[in-house]
Protein backbone atom coordinates (compact mmCIF):
# COMPACT_ATOMS: atom_id res chain seq x y z
CA UNK A 1 0.00 0.00 0.00
CA UNK A 2 1.64 3.14 -0.55
CA UNK A 3 0.25 4.55 2.30
CA UNK A 4 0.04 2.46 5.18
CA UNK A 5 -1.12 3.31 9.00
CA UNK A 6 0.52 1.10 11.22
CA UNK A 7 -2.80 1.92 13.46
CA UNK A 8 -6.88 0.65 13.43
CA UNK A 9 -8.22 3.94 12.25
CA UNK A 10 -11.94 5.40 13.08
CA UNK A 11 -12.64 8.67 11.56
CA UNK A 12 -14.64 10.50 13.60
CA UNK A 13 -17.41 13.20 13.67
CA UNK A 14 -17.01 16.85 15.01
CA UNK A 15 -18.93 16.34 17.85
CA UNK A 16 -17.25 12.92 18.80
CA UNK A 17 -13.91 14.49 18.33
CA UNK A 18 -14.67 18.00 20.93
CA UNK A 19 -16.05 15.38 23.28
CA UNK A 20 -13.08 13.30 23.40
CA UNK A 21 -11.15 16.59 23.49
CA UNK A 22 -12.97 18.19 26.47
CA UNK A 23 -11.50 15.41 28.28
CA UNK A 24 -7.86 15.93 26.68
CA UNK A 25 -7.50 19.56 27.43
CA UNK A 26 -8.79 19.37 31.13
CA UNK A 27 -5.76 17.15 31.47
CA UNK A 28 -3.68 19.56 29.27
CA UNK A 29 -4.09 22.42 31.39
CA UNK A 30 -4.20 19.99 34.86
CA UNK A 31 -0.85 19.58 33.59
CA UNK A 32 0.86 22.49 32.62
CA UNK A 33 -0.26 23.99 36.39
CA UNK A 34 1.88 21.07 37.91
CA UNK A 35 4.47 20.83 35.89
CA UNK A 36 4.67 24.46 35.08
CA UNK A 37 5.59 25.40 31.31
CA UNK A 38 9.28 24.74 30.73
CA UNK A 39 9.45 21.08 30.57
CA UNK A 40 10.49 19.23 27.27
CA UNK A 41 7.73 18.02 24.75
CA UNK A 42 8.39 14.60 25.67
CA UNK A 43 7.29 14.99 29.18
CA UNK A 44 4.11 16.65 28.66
CA UNK A 45 3.33 13.70 26.31
CA UNK A 46 4.13 10.96 28.47
CA UNK A 47 1.90 12.38 30.77
CA UNK A 48 -0.74 13.77 28.60
CA UNK A 49 -1.13 10.02 27.42
CA UNK A 50 -1.37 8.16 30.76
CA UNK A 51 -3.56 10.41 32.35
CA UNK A 52 -5.92 9.71 28.94
CA UNK A 53 -5.55 6.72 29.48
CA UNK A 54 -6.34 6.31 33.42
CA UNK A 55 -9.50 8.38 32.29
CA UNK A 56 -10.72 5.51 30.15
CA UNK A 57 -9.86 7.19 26.27
CA UNK A 58 -7.88 4.37 24.15
CA UNK A 59 -4.64 6.75 23.49
CA UNK A 60 -1.65 5.38 21.22
CA UNK A 61 1.62 7.17 21.13
CA UNK A 62 4.21 7.27 18.58
CA UNK A 63 1.49 5.89 15.97
CA UNK A 64 3.63 5.40 12.48
CA UNK A 65 2.28 5.80 8.83
CA UNK A 66 4.48 4.57 6.17
CA UNK A 67 4.29 6.47 2.70
CA UNK A 68 6.06 4.58 0.10
CA UNK A 69 6.13 4.47 -3.54
CA UNK A 70 8.39 1.97 -5.55
CA UNK A 71 11.69 2.01 -3.90
CA UNK A 72 11.21 5.06 -1.74
CA UNK A 73 9.73 4.91 1.78
CA UNK A 74 8.76 7.75 4.71
CA UNK A 75 7.79 7.21 7.93
CA UNK A 76 5.82 9.48 10.04
CA UNK A 77 4.67 9.23 13.96
CA UNK A 78 2.20 11.01 15.30
CA UNK A 79 2.80 12.22 18.91
CA UNK A 80 -0.59 11.08 20.25
CA UNK A 81 -4.03 9.36 18.59
CA UNK A 82 -7.18 9.26 20.49
CA UNK A 83 -9.71 6.87 20.51
CA UNK A 84 -8.05 6.16 17.24
CA UNK A 85 -9.51 8.89 15.17
CA UNK A 86 -8.21 12.51 16.76
CA UNK A 87 -4.78 13.10 16.21
CA UNK A 88 -2.64 15.35 18.82
CA UNK A 89 0.40 16.83 18.18
CA UNK A 90 2.13 18.11 20.86
CA UNK A 91 4.63 21.34 21.04
CA UNK A 92 6.84 23.06 24.02
CA UNK A 93 7.59 26.17 21.68
CA UNK A 94 7.33 29.82 21.38
CA UNK A 95 3.91 29.55 19.94
CA UNK A 96 2.00 27.82 16.97
CA UNK A 97 3.55 28.43 13.61
CA UNK A 98 1.82 27.68 10.62
CA UNK A 99 4.24 24.65 9.71
CA UNK A 100 2.69 23.14 12.59
CA UNK A 101 -0.65 23.28 11.37
CA UNK A 102 0.47 21.82 7.79
CA UNK A 103 1.94 19.03 9.79
CA UNK A 104 -1.19 17.87 11.11
CA UNK A 105 -2.81 18.58 8.00
CA UNK A 106 -0.28 16.74 6.46
CA UNK A 107 -0.88 14.13 9.26
CA UNK A 108 -4.74 14.34 8.30
CA UNK A 109 -4.43 13.80 5.09
CA UNK A 110 -2.23 10.56 4.97
CA UNK A 111 -4.35 8.56 7.39
CA UNK A 112 -8.01 9.61 6.03
CA UNK A 113 -9.06 11.27 9.28
CA UNK A 114 -11.09 14.35 9.62
CA UNK A 115 -10.19 16.18 12.54
CA UNK A 116 -6.65 17.06 14.72
CA UNK A 117 -5.59 19.55 17.33
CA UNK A 118 -2.03 20.93 17.67
CA UNK A 119 -1.56 21.64 21.49
CA UNK A 120 0.98 24.09 23.13
CA UNK A 121 2.66 23.94 26.44
CA UNK A 122 5.13 26.63 26.54
CA UNK A 123 2.93 29.34 26.71
CA UNK A 124 1.78 31.37 29.92
CA UNK A 125 -1.34 29.67 29.27
CA UNK A 126 -1.90 26.37 27.38
CA UNK A 127 -1.93 27.21 23.34
CA UNK A 128 -4.44 24.92 21.03
CA UNK A 129 -5.53 24.98 18.05
CA UNK A 130 -8.71 22.52 16.21
CA UNK A 131 -7.01 21.41 13.08
CA UNK A 132 -9.88 19.94 10.53
CA UNK A 133 -10.03 18.41 6.74
CA UNK A 134 -12.50 17.25 4.40
CA UNK A 135 -10.72 16.09 2.17
CA UNK A 136 -10.93 12.27 1.18
CA UNK A 137 -7.73 10.01 -0.49
CA UNK A 138 -10.38 10.07 -3.89
CA UNK A 139 -10.26 13.96 -4.31
CA UNK A 140 -6.47 14.26 -3.28
CA UNK A 141 -6.62 12.51 -6.97
CA UNK A 142 -8.88 14.61 -8.88
CA UNK A 143 -5.39 16.65 -9.64
CA UNK A 144 -4.46 18.17 -12.71
CA UNK A 145 -0.86 18.12 -14.02
CA UNK A 146 -0.64 21.09 -16.20
CA UNK A 147 2.18 20.71 -18.83
CA UNK A 148 1.66 23.32 -21.03
CA UNK A 149 4.56 25.24 -20.70
CA UNK A 150 7.06 22.38 -20.01
CA UNK A 151 9.44 20.80 -22.31
CA UNK A 152 11.39 17.98 -21.92
CA UNK A 153 14.76 18.25 -23.39
CA UNK A 154 16.62 15.50 -21.89
CA UNK A 155 15.59 12.03 -20.70
CA UNK A 156 16.15 13.35 -16.92
CA UNK A 157 13.01 15.75 -17.65
CA UNK A 158 11.03 13.19 -19.07
CA UNK A 159 12.29 10.88 -16.18
CA UNK A 160 10.82 13.97 -13.91
CA UNK A 161 7.70 14.27 -15.45
CA UNK A 162 6.88 10.82 -15.30
CA UNK A 163 7.68 10.86 -11.77
CA UNK A 164 5.44 13.43 -10.80
CA UNK A 165 2.55 12.16 -12.72
CA UNK A 166 2.82 8.68 -10.36
CA UNK A 167 3.34 9.95 -7.37
CA UNK A 168 0.14 11.94 -7.60
CA UNK A 169 -1.70 8.81 -9.15
CA UNK A 170 -0.20 6.71 -6.20
CA UNK A 171 -0.78 9.57 -3.36
CA UNK A 172 -3.19 12.07 -4.65
CA UNK A 173 -1.95 15.86 -3.97
CA UNK A 174 -2.21 18.09 -1.17
CA UNK A 175 0.45 16.30 0.79
CA UNK A 176 3.71 18.03 2.49
CA UNK A 177 5.65 19.88 -0.22
CA UNK A 178 8.97 17.99 1.51
CA UNK A 179 7.24 14.52 0.90
CA UNK A 180 7.18 15.33 -2.74
CA UNK A 181 10.49 16.48 -2.78
CA UNK A 182 12.15 13.66 -1.29
CA UNK A 183 10.67 11.58 -3.27
CA UNK A 184 11.17 13.52 -6.63
CA UNK A 185 15.13 13.57 -5.93
CA UNK A 186 15.11 10.34 -5.10
CA UNK A 187 13.73 9.26 -8.24
CA UNK A 188 16.43 11.06 -9.84
CA UNK A 189 19.47 9.58 -10.41
CA UNK A 190 21.49 12.17 -11.67
CA UNK A 191 20.06 14.38 -9.56
CA UNK A 192 22.59 16.65 -7.15
CA UNK A 193 22.83 19.20 -4.93
CA UNK A 194 25.91 21.88 -6.15
CA UNK A 195 26.55 25.57 -5.37
CA UNK A 196 25.77 27.52 -8.60
CA UNK A 197 27.70 30.76 -9.57
CA UNK A 198 24.93 33.64 -8.99
CA UNK A 199 26.70 36.83 -11.44
CA UNK A 200 25.98 39.92 -12.10
CA UNK A 201 27.86 41.60 -15.06
CA UNK A 202 30.17 39.03 -15.17
CA UNK A 203 31.40 39.09 -11.64
CA UNK A 204 30.41 36.33 -9.24
CA UNK A 205 28.77 38.00 -5.80
CA UNK A 206 28.36 34.24 -4.40
CA UNK A 207 26.81 30.80 -4.61
CA UNK A 208 23.62 29.20 -4.22
CA UNK A 209 22.99 25.38 -3.76
CA UNK A 210 20.67 24.55 -6.44
CA UNK A 211 19.41 20.97 -7.63
CA UNK A 212 20.75 20.17 -11.30
CA UNK A 213 19.15 17.36 -13.47
CA UNK A 214 22.09 18.15 -16.00
CA UNK A 215 25.05 20.56 -15.77
CA UNK A 216 22.78 23.41 -17.69
CA UNK A 217 19.36 21.92 -16.07
CA UNK A 218 18.29 23.12 -12.62
CA UNK A 219 15.09 21.96 -10.73
CA UNK A 220 12.79 24.39 -8.81
CA UNK A 221 10.38 22.75 -6.37
CA UNK A 222 7.26 25.07 -4.81
CA UNK A 223 4.19 25.00 -3.17
CA UNK A 224 2.52 28.39 -4.15
CA UNK A 225 -0.68 28.86 -3.68
CA UNK A 226 -1.66 32.57 -3.79
CA UNK A 227 1.08 34.97 -6.78
CA UNK A 228 1.97 32.73 -8.43
CA UNK A 229 2.88 34.57 -11.37
CA UNK A 230 5.06 37.21 -8.90
CA UNK A 231 6.74 34.26 -7.68
CA UNK A 232 7.62 32.90 -11.18
CA UNK A 233 9.20 36.15 -12.01
CA UNK A 234 11.42 35.58 -8.73
CA UNK A 235 12.13 31.85 -9.74
CA UNK A 236 13.40 33.71 -13.34
CA UNK A 237 15.33 36.42 -11.74
CA UNK A 238 17.46 33.50 -10.07
CA UNK A 239 17.69 31.82 -13.00
CA UNK A 240 18.49 35.14 -15.13
CA UNK A 241 21.60 35.63 -12.70
CA UNK A 242 23.17 31.76 -13.14
CA UNK A 243 24.68 30.44 -15.90
CA UNK A 244 22.21 27.63 -16.26
CA UNK A 245 20.23 27.54 -19.81
CA UNK A 246 17.56 25.38 -18.29
CA UNK A 247 15.35 25.53 -14.99
CA UNK A 248 12.06 23.41 -14.96
CA UNK A 249 10.02 24.27 -12.11
CA UNK A 250 7.31 22.32 -10.30
CA UNK A 251 4.78 24.31 -8.48
CA UNK A 252 1.95 22.08 -6.13
CA UNK A 253 -0.82 24.17 -6.19
CA UNK A 254 -3.37 22.05 -4.30
CA UNK A 255 -5.07 20.15 -6.44
CA UNK A 256 -3.10 21.94 -9.76
CA UNK A 257 0.29 20.53 -10.59
CA UNK A 258 2.13 23.42 -12.88
CA UNK A 259 5.10 22.32 -14.63
CA UNK A 260 6.94 25.02 -16.59
CA UNK A 261 10.02 24.74 -18.29
CA UNK A 262 12.26 28.50 -18.15
CA UNK A 263 15.21 28.81 -20.48
CA UNK A 264 17.19 31.37 -21.75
Amino acid sequence: MPIECRFPVTPLSQDEFHAIDRTVMKHAFDIQNEFGRLCDELIYKNELASRCQQDGLKILTEAMICVTHDTFTKPYYLDMLAETGGIYELKATAGLHQKYSNQLINYLLLSALRHGKLINFRPSSVEHRFISTQLTPETRRQTIVDKADWDEPDETSLLLSQTVRSLIDDWGAFLDIDLYKEAILHFLPQQSVQPIEICTNDRIIGHQNICLLQPNTGLHVSSIKEGIGMYGNHVRRLFNHTRLEHIQWINFNQSVIQMVSLKK
